[in-house]
C-alpha cells in the first residue's frame, strides 16, 4: 500500500491510496493495481490498471484513471513499472490501445509494438517515395498494441508524477 499526495508533500492536498491485488482478479485472470481517493477526493478519484506477466513482459490489459489529466494515469504506469521490475519483466506492453489514448501512451514512452511494425512492413512495401512512407507510418500508428522498455516507462512516469503526486 502506498499513499500519494498532490501537491507532493503538501499539507491538506489530495491523497490517493494505491493497492496491489496480486491474486488474479476477474474472468480474464489479470492482476490489478487500484487507487482510491482519501478524504474529500474519495468520491472522484478512483482508477485501476489490470495486467498480466509472462515471458519477461508485463502486459497492460485495461487502464481507467479518473479524473483524466490529473497525472493519475502516469501514477498507475509508474506502479506498473515497479511491479514489472518485481516480476523480472524488462518490457511493458499495452494491449489494444484505444485511439483516443494513444497520445497518453506516446508521451509515456510507448510505441507501436515490434510485431505491429513488422505487420505494417509486410502489408506495405518499403517506400520508394514519401507518400508510401506516410501511408506506412499511418498504418503503424493505428496498430493497437504498444510496448516499451520497463526502465523507459518508469523514468517517464516518475518525471510526470514527480510534479503532481509523491
Amino acid at each position: 500500500m502506498a499513499i500519494y499526495t498532490n501537491p507532493p508533500g503538501g499539507v491538506g492536498g489530495t491523497r490517493v491510496n494505491v493497492t496491489y491485488h496480486n491474486a488474479p482478479v476477474g474472468p480474464s485472470g489479470t492482476h490489478s493495481i487500484r487507487y482510491v481517493g482519501l478524504d474529500g477526493a474519495a468520491g472522484t478519484h478512483r482508477g485501476y490498471l489490470d495486467y498480466s506477466v509472462g515471458g519477461g513482459t508485463l502486459s497492460i490489459h485495461t487502464v481507467d484513471a479518473t479524473p483524466q489529466g490529473s497525472g493519475l494515469g502516469s501514477l498507475l504506469l509508474y506502479e506498473a513499472a515497479l511491479r514489472a521490475s518485481f516480476h523480472g519483466a524488462a518490457r511493458i506492453t499495452a494491449l489494444n490501445v484505444a485511439a483516443n489514448a494513444r497520445g497518453f501512451y506516446l508521451r509515456a514512452g510507448f510505441h507501436p509494438s515490434r510485431a505491429g511494425r513488422d505487420l505494417a512492413e509486410g502489408v506495405i512495401a518499403t517506400p520508394a517515395a514519401p507518400v508510401d512512407f506516410g501511408t506506412r507510418l499511418a498504418l503503424a500508428r493505428s496498430i493497437g498494441n504498444w510496448d516499451a522498455e520497463r526502465v523507459q516507462i518508469q523514468n517517464a512516469a516518475y518525471a510526470e508524477i514527480n510534479t503532481h503526486w509523491l
